[in-house]
This record gives C-alpha cells, structure tokens and sequence, in this order.
C-alpha cells in the first residue's frame, strides 16, 4: 500500500476554464412548480440522477433520525447563476419545527437528498446534463454551508464523506484528465481547501486520493500529457460498509487497474493499493468479434464488492458491450 499526501493547493482560480462548461441552461418555467415529496437515494449508493429537464423537476424528499428535508419547489431567477431559484424546507419530528431555506447556486435540477445526520443534510444536483453539484446544509440553522462542482459524486454509507471526480471544461480544451477526490461533511468548508483556496471557489474542492502524486491544484486535470492522463473505468465509485475503503477502477496508459483508497486514516492521507486487470483473463478473444483487438474496451465494471474488512480483496462485476466476449461473469482479486 502507498500513501498519498496533501501537497499545498495554487491560489489561483480557475474560473474561466470553468464557463466552457456552463453554457445557458435549459430556459425558465413561466410558473413556480409545486412538489410532492418522495425519498430517493440513500448513502453508499449512486443519486437516483432524473433526465436532465428542471422545467419538469421531480419530487425529491430524505428522512433520517427524525429529521425530514424536502425540496418543495423552484421559480425562476434571473440573479441566480442556474437561473433557478430552489426552495426546501426541513422538519424535525422531535422538536416539532419546520424550517425554510433557498438555494441560490449554480443548482439547476435536484436529483437526491441525503440527511447526512441530525445536524447536515446534503443535496446532489446538476447544473447540466453531465456536471453535479454538492450542496451541503446545516440543518439547525436552515443555511447553505458549502456547494462545489464535480463528476460522479457517491456519498459513503457513513455519511461522513463523499467521493467524485474533480470537474474539468467538457468542450474547447484537451488533455482532460480524472482526478479523484473525496470531502470529509464532518469538516468546514474551509477545511475542505487548501491554504489560499477562498470557499467562493466551487472547483478546486476536497482531498486528492488519485493519481498518487495529485494536489487539487487549479487547472491541473487539463492540458495533462497523455502519458499522465487518467479516466474512470468503472461505472461508479464504490464504499465498502464501514466507510473505511473505497474502490473503483481507473484507465490510465492503455490499460485498466482496480484502485482500493484505504480512508480509514482520513481523507487527507489515504492509503492505496492497485492492480492492474488482464482483459485477456476476463474476455473471450476467440468469440469478441468486434473487440477481438480491443479487448481492455470490452467490458466494464459495473460492481465491487469488499470480500475483507482490510479492503485487499474485491470482487468485481462486468457488463460486456459484445455478448460474445464474456468470459467472466465476475472475478476475486487480491491487491498488495
């Protein structure tokens, strides 16, 4: 196992860069929408993401330990950087109150929530079809405490952390590379940056797990030489039960490997262990016909599962593209 440490972040923001992604949302409702209120999604599982359409926003409700956060409605507003303006109110069931809020961010549709614990709610949205945003809410004073960009996002059984793929521009740059991350909700949102990284900048967020060697600097999954560039393989990040691991598996140089972040020591200092997958162990050559020369393209991990509390042994699940290739249903891996 390797350990990772925090280097110290840039100062600099990188904000331009960031508009490429955010072209002008889908146009305002002529009315404010009214909701009714269904529970989606819970910690260690992926946000049960809706179409992209905020004109027709879904109801979204969360409950836990008493405490009930539902988003209630949205209207437009042209001061609002997604042009939408979202309403919630949270109500605790001990103390019999009922409080309101509006968020007034870049959030254009909200896809789940998640009361994290009887202090913090936290709400999984998008600003559009591909980029989501993290909305963090202390539910005693009914405010918005943090919200930051990013690709991928799973919150971890716990509640304590949430794992995603720092956001880049999706059109006009090259080089884009995946740099993974985590936020620790049990820590501000000032903790949650660097030296000199304002809690105004809503990118260069949480602590680098992967590629070893990463700092969160701004710009620095752009413009990466192709040699250094990293792609999420898996469909999505995976916690083990007890929080203290997670999996998922990263494309770098021609080739896939299982990646384990041992967070048990927090998030700053994880520890990671690797190992590379043989398409030629998992995909039947004689029978791909269209991936026979492509096999690593041939599959994709849909699963991973923990076979040890020490997370060194995973089980990893696989949907192939071509029927004909399967070799493998599955496949238990031992990492160093």
């Amino acid at each position: 196992m390797e350990t990772v440490k925090r280097n110290s972040f840039n100062s600099r923001c990188f904000v331009g860069g960031l508009l490429l992604i955010l072209p002008a949302l889908t146009p305002w409702s002529a009315t404010s929408h009214a909701l009714g209120h269904t529970s989606v999604s819970s910690p260690g599982q992926s946000a049960g993401y809706f179409a992209f359409d905020p004109d027709h926003q879904k109801p979204v409700a969360a409950e836990k330990r008493g405490i009930r956060t539902v988003f209630k409605a949205h209207d437009r507003c042209a001061s609002c950087p997604s042009g939408y303006r979202l309403h919630f109110e949270i109500f605790d069931s001990t103390r019999a109150t009922r409080k309101k809020f509006v968020v007034e961010n870049r959030m254009a549709q909200v896809d789940a929530i998640q009361v994290l614990s009887p202090s913090k709610t936290v709400i999984l949205g998008r600003v559009q079809a591909s980029v989501q945003i993290v909305t963090v809410v202390d539910n005693e004073t009914a405010r918005v405490t943090d919200s930051f960009l990013c690709f991928r996002p799973v919150v971890s059984p716990s509640g304590q952390f949430v794992a995603y793929v720092k956001v880049f521009p999706i059109h006009f740059v090259e080089g884009v590379s995946n740099e993974y991350l985590i936020y620790d909700f049990e820590s501000t949102a000032v903790e949650n940056r660097g030296p000199g990284i304002p809690i105004t900048n809503d990118i260069d967020v949480g602590f680098p797990i992967f590629p070893l060697g990463s700092s969160n600097l701004p710009g620095d999954n752009v413009s990466v030489v192709e040699k250094d560039r990293h792609m999420l393989a898996s469909e999505r990040f995976f916690w083990s039960a007890d929080s203290k691991n997670l999996a998922f598996v990263d494309w770098s140089n021609g080739r896939a490997s299982i990646v384990v972040a041992e967070i048990s020591r927090g998030s700053r200092i994880p520890r990671i262990a690797s190992k590379p997958l043989d398409p030629q162990e998992i995909s039947n050559s004689e029978h791909c016909k269209e991936y026979r020369d492509k096999l690593a393209f041939s599959f994709v991990v849909t699963q991973i599962e923990f076979l040890s509390f020490q997370g060194s042994h995973v089980r990893l699940k696989f949907r192939f593209n071509d029927p004909g290739c399967k070799r493998l249903d599955s496949i238990d891996l031992s990492l160093p």
